[in-house]
C-alpha cells in the first residue's frame, strides 16, 4: 500500500486556487501558505491570501488572493513542513 500514489487536483481562478488531494496545510500566512500533498509539498506565494475552505478529510483547501507563485516540491518523508523547518 504504500507505492499507491495518490493524485491532486489544483485549479486556478482569478479569485484564487482550488486544490483538492491536500494531506496537511503545514503553515499559513497572508503572503505564504505551505501544504502538503501525498506525494510532493506545495508552495504558495502573493498577498491577501486568505482560506476560503479546507476539508482535509476529503483533501480540499480554497485559496483567495493575489498569486504570485506556485510552486512544487518533494515531500518524500512525509512529514510536515513545519517538522521539518524546526529540525
Amino acid at each position: 500500500m504504500d507505492n499507491v500514489i495518490v493524485n491532486h487536483e489544483l485549479h486556478y481562478t482569478a479569485e484564487g486556487i482550488s486544490l483538492k488531494g491536500v494531506k496537511e496545510v503545514g503553515e499559513f500566512s497572508e503572503r505564504e501558505a505551505y501544504l502538503t500533498l501525498h506525494a510532493n509539498s506545495l508552495k504558495i506565494r502573493g498577498s491577501n491570501l486568505k482560506v476560503k475552505e479546507v476539508d482535509l478529510d476529503k483533501g480540499i483547501v480554497k485559496i483567495t488572493g493575489s498569486l504570485v507563485l506556485v510552486e512544487y516540491g518533494k515531500s518524500g518523508s512525509g512529514e510536515s513542513l513545519i517538522k521539518k523547518l524546526f529540525k
